[in-house]
């Protein structure tokens, strides 16, 4: 009964969103808080448009979609012919056992902002838009392809991941049991973390370099050999243009990964 009064309840979100789609303001939702005994886990995916999540002191979890001022409206006719205009598919919310999963089904040119309380865990993906995330205290996954990742001022753990675009991240602390990664092909990695963060950190940038403010003990690594099944006899050599060491003696797992661009390891 609770599962299906829940569906129901995101149904009904649903349509508030595309009954709200016709004002030029843009829609607002809020998910009241109904089980505060642990912590809610948003599930946020856009195709066309930014996320932005931002921590509040409230309890519930407010999403907005605004029109980007000035944003582009398409001819009545073209050519004699008369516009049809299609149906928008509007702002999905839905809410089932603590989780609350966010579908932008249109482009939103102004993108979303969800308003979370602090202690929320965030599962976001964006094709083309970036994603912002300030404040949160949680289990962080986020992921774009063609923009950046911004997380600032955030806590817990991250996974980090772009395809074309620059990671920025700046942690207050950082959960001792769980891994963090940051991974990109064409972009930086910029991390700030605590002084005191103890990590073992793998660090990889093919065709750019790592700065760091922390002292990193590097293990003894060594070049990696390959039989060549050729015939010739020969061994063939590979050199992996990857660091593995320890910050203040090791801790948390903590991956640095990139193709084109730099890796900034920070102490905050």
């Amino acid at each position: 009964m609770m599962k299906r009064s829940l569906a129901l309840l995101g149904l009904t979100f649903s349509f508030c969103a595309l009954a709200c789609a016709q004002e030029t303001t843009g829609d607002r939702i809020v998910v009241p808080a109904r089980d505060t005994t642990h912590p809610r886990v948003v599930n946020a995916k856009v195709t066309f448009g930014s996320l932005t999540v931002k921590a509040y002191n409230g309890k519930e979890v407010i999403v907005e979609s605004q029109s980007a001022p000035g944003a582009r409206r398409l001819p009545e006719t073209y050519q004699g012919l008369k516009r049809i205009d299609m149906p928008h598919g509007g702002l999905e919310v839905t809410e089932e056992d603590n989780t609350i999963r966010i579908r932008a089904t249109d482009p939103h040119p102004g993108g979303l902002t969800i308003s979370v309380p602090v202690d929320t865990s965030l599962q976001l993906s964006s094709v083309h838009g970036a994603i912002n995330v300030e404040g949160v205290h949680g289990d962080i996954d986020a992921s774009t392809v063609h923009s950046d990742v911004t997380l600032t001022n955030v806590s817990g753990t991250v996974l980090a991941n772009s395809t074309h675009g620059t990671i920025r991240v700046s942690m207050n602390s950082v959960d001792p049991g769980k891994p963090l990664s940051f991974a990109t092909v064409h972009g930086d990695i910029d991390v700030t973390l605590p002084a005191g963060v103890k990590l073992n950190v793998k660090a990889s940038s093919v065709q750019g370099a790592i700065y760091s403010d922390f002292e990193i003990a590097l293990g003894r690594g060594q070049p990696a050999t390959e039989r060549n099944t050729s015939g010739s006899g020969l061994y063939r050599i590979n050199l992996d243009r990857t660091i593995n060491g320890t910050i203040n003696g090791g801790g948390v797992e903590a991956s640095f990964r990139t193709v084109h661009g730099k890796i900034l390891l920070r102490k905050k």
